[in-house]
């Protein structure tokens, strides 16, 4: 009997036990229902937004930027742009309530944050880009944020200085009277500037412009006052054209500075020579030909090529041409007449045909400094290595890359 009743007595507490257990285990499995629910509610992230835009940008100019999704780099459209200061960027990083918020893995809402914050810059369309034009210099930080994308911030710089600079080309010399081209271009994408001006200075006052405008890139007004210390110190040309380029003939012989000036650029310079300069001869022959064969000798101008006709041509003892040569330095000006100071010296070919050539036989082996005149033009010289009858079974005729022949020299 005793037996019996204590086996009554453990199937009556197992029971209240087990009873137990179920009822405290209710409300558990409840709490976990309605977890999960909320979290199903809750719809999981899509992903980060990255902002691509410039570092820093002028004020007053278009900006372009784009917002993409971080991990598969895909343009994100709808998402909304808000530029903020830098002390309200880092408050909404370090706010705590918002902080709390996302630990408890609350929807939270970005763009109520960021609209009591910073300025509203637009929406992006659905090639994830939005276009937004700044009224006024600044440091900003650019924040993209997007219902269930984790936002991003992006910092960008707002100058009114400069942020290129250009750079303007011109010939290094020119003679009075010939117009000259001018080419401006962008010096970093090497673009070409329309709508600059172009000034021409002297040294002296290229140097005070120069450090006049240094001493202002730092305030606001600078764009402004560059030109006008232009203008105070050159002569102001005009302005290239769709091309980047623009044309002016210099009258007066000088060395100039060329400054190329536009707004949102720091001016670039160059230094032109505005003088006479004759035009030099370029003559052509071969290096080497046997004697009694007919040598053609070809005169061009130097740098263009095109033939010169009427060029006298000679050739000189190589003692005579170093003569000719000093007495050249010692006495030439652009007009200077040479021939009369070749006269009785060595050997006349004969004047140049329309072609720019003339041809001759040599009687006599030896080495020839060929010598090319014409008033206007620098003198041309050229070598040529005249083979004596002994060699001509194995020179080959007019061949000037021919190293094997014997030369006899007078």
């Amino acid at each position: 009997m005793k037996e019996e009743h204590n086996m009554k007595k453990w199937q009556v507490l197992t029971a209240t036990a087990m009873a137990l257990v179920m009822t405290a285990s209710l409300p558990l499995a409840a709490f976990a229902q309605r977890a999960d629910e909320a979290t199903a509610a809750k719809p999981p992230l899509k992903g980060s937004l990255a902002v691509v835009a410039p570092r820093q940008i002028p004020v007053g100019k278009e900006m372009s930027l784009g917002v993409f999704q971080r991990e598969n780099q895909e343009p994100v459209p709808g998402a909304g742009v808000w530029a903020l200061t830098r002390e309200n960027a880092e408050g909404l990083k370090n706010d705590s309530a918002l902080k709390n918020k996302i630990a408890s893995a609350e929807d939270v809402d970005y763009e109520a944050e960021l609209g009591s914050r910073g300025t509203f810059l637009g929406r992006t369309g659905g090639d994830g880009r939005i276009h937004h034009t700044f009224a006024q210099a600044g440091t900003f930080v650019l924040v993209a944020a997007k219902k269930s994308y984790v936002p991003d911030f992006y910092p960008i710089v707002v100058r009114t200085l400069p942020i290129d600079a250009l750079v303007i080309s011109a010939p290094r010399t020119s003679p009075p009277g010939e117009s000259v081209t001018m080419t401006v271009t962008e010096k970093a994408g090497g673009d070409r500037i329309k709508d600059a001006g172009v000034w021409a200075l002297t040294r002296e006052n290229a140097e005070a412009v120069k450090n006049q405008i240094a001493s202002i890139r730092s305030t606001e007004n600078a764009s402004i006052g560059a030109e006008a210390i232009l203008n105070a110190h050159g002569v102001f040309l005009g302005q290239t054209n769709g091309n980047g380029e623009i044309k002016h003939t210099f009258n007066e012989e000088g060395t100039f500075v060329l400054a190329a000036f536009k707004k949102e650029y720091a001016p670039g310079f160059t230094v032109i020579t505005v003088k006479d300069v004759p035009e030099a001869l370029a003559v052509q022959s071969p290096k080497v030909s046997p004697v009694e064969e007919t040598v053609t000798i070809k005169v061009t101008r130097r740098g263009t090529g095109d033939p010169v006709k009427d060029a006298a041509v000679w050739a000189l003892t190589p003692a005579e041409a170093e003569g000719l040569k000093a007495k050249i330095a010692s006495n030439a000006t652009p007009n200077t007449d040479i021939a009369p100071a070749i006269q009785g010296l060595g050997i006349f070919i004969g004047q140049t045909n329309g072609n720019g050539e003339v041809k001759y036989k040599f009687e006599t082996a030896g080495r020839y400094i060929i010598v090319a005149v014409e008033k206007g033009y620098i003198p041309g010289y050229t070598q040529i290595a005249i083979a004596s009858p002994s060699t001509n079974a194995t020179a080959k005729p007019n061949d000037g890359r021919s190293n094997n022949t014997t030369i006899g020299l007078n």
